[in-house]
């Protein structure tokens, strides 16, 4: 359907503002973080990444909070038409419980990667990757979900990419 392929369309640069967000915990932690243990202060380096996990998971669970509260006036500032803002709506409700988990990986990747781990960061990126285009055709096409399978294939793509981080 043309409409729900718009409607995810729609949807993305809202959800890439919450990826832009991870990347300045990241991105601002990493520098931090680098120079610490440069410098071998190893325990200023685990209380910024502390830092950038515990207020990115604030920032995220404020951003889902948001964009349900507002999901309205979020529609209509991305410019959906009457065509699409009931399949973006879905979506994005659905795709916004992964805000925490979008905010906290794109974080943890650029902190790891600081660490020396570019291994690691890069897998647990593949990781979530895999897991979303893997399930996408299962749940839109097998399970029938349409714009719903994709945004649960989103939100189950980046938890695991959240738990991989976490687990490292």
């Amino acid at each position: 359907n043309p409409y729900m392929v718009a409607a995810v369309s729609l949807a993305t640069p809202a959800f890439l503002i919450f990826m832009a967000i991870g990347m300045i915990f990241g991105v601002g932690g990493t520098s931090f973080i680098s120079r610490m243990l440069g410098e071998g202060k190893s325990e200023k380096a685990k209380n910024a990444s502390a830092f950038c996990f515990w207020t990115g998971l604030g920032v995220g669970v404020i951003g889902m909070l948001f964009v349900w509260l507002l999901i309205n006036p979020i529609c209509t500032m991305i410019g959906t038409s009457p065509d699409t803002v009931d399949y973006t709506k879905e979506y994005l409700l659905i795709v916004s419980l992964s805000i925490p988990f979008v905010i906290v990986g794109n974080s943890f990747s650029n902190i790891i990667r600081s660490e020396g781990k570019a291994h690691i960061a890069m897998t647990g990126m593949i990781l979530g990757n895999i897991t979303n285009i893997v399930l996408d055709p299962i749940m839109i096409l097998g399970f029938d979900w349409k714009v719903v399978g994709a945004a649960v294939a989103t939100v189950i793509g980046n938890a695991v990419a959240f738990v991989f981080y976490l687990v490292h």
